[in-house]
């Protein structure tokens, strides 16, 4: 016998909220491959002469941030009935966490003025005030721009993201899983991870959504560049 179960409040404004964006944005999405390898590198690095743990969410939030303040309509949102383009001065990159019954968007506000320690710091904050139930409206609230880490999920080599409106784009970065590759002109096992950006086309068409995550896979792949 089928039984009803009444949708938790955060389920039904996560229903509300995602039929909206489905309805809303015309939805692309483009995935690039980098070498993983000196990001690996440059995080253990950091970490033994820093005395911190920055993670992978760490650097990608830093290369998402430098990439949106050089594309600033990836950093914008879009009055369908003014026809205007709203580009936001403040860079304030959202990261998706998993709760009990659904996610939640916390939020990096100036994230492109934080360096990589700070950004270990405020994240680790986030995270913990959401899990607890300490967090502040600001803490969800206002974000530009979302990431989604997806590396978690082994087997997941990509998915099909909802913008989380009013943004215009979405990133998502998966596992780091060992392939096959060419290495002066030898074939050799590398360590490499996927990343996908969906972008809402009424503002962000191919060419400028692929110019985007090239830029934000170089950063990654020349991860010294994040140290500013």
């Amino acid at each position: 016998m089928d039984m009803e179960k009444k949708a938790t409040r955060m389920r039904r404004t996560i229903a509300s909220n995602m039929a909206n964006s489905w309805h809303t944005s015309p939805k692309c999405d483009y995935e690039m491959k980098i070498n993983a390898e000196p990001m690996i590198a440059f995080r253990k690095k950091f970490n033994e002469e820093n005395g911190c743990k920055i993670s992978f969410l760490n650097l990608v939030t830093k290369a998402a941030s430098i990439a949106l303040k050089e594309y600033p309509y990836a950093n914008s949102s879009f009055d369908a009935e003014r026809g205007m383009h709203i580009l936001h001065e403040d860079i304030n990159v959202g990261f998706a966490v998993a709760v009990e019954g659904g996610l939640m968007v916390a939020n990096v506000r100036n994230a492109d003025r934080k360096s990589l320690a700070d950004l270990s710091d405020i994240t680790n904050g986030l995270i913990e005030g959401i899990k607890s139930g300490k967090m502040t409206l600001d803490d969800i609230t206002g974000s530009t721009f979302t990431i989604n880490n997806m590396g978690t999920y082994k087997r997941l080599i990509h998915h099909n993201a909802i913008i989380n409106q009013p943004e215009v784009a979405i990133l998502s970065f998966y596992n780091i899983v060992d392939e096959p590759a060419v290495k002066d002109g030898r074939l050799a096992v590398q360590k490499c991870m996927n990343l996908m950006i969906s972008t809402d086309h009424r503002v962000l068409d191919g060419s400028l959504s692929c110019a985007i995550l090239d830029r934000i896979c170089g950063l990654l792949e020349n991860p010294e560049e994040l140290k500013a």
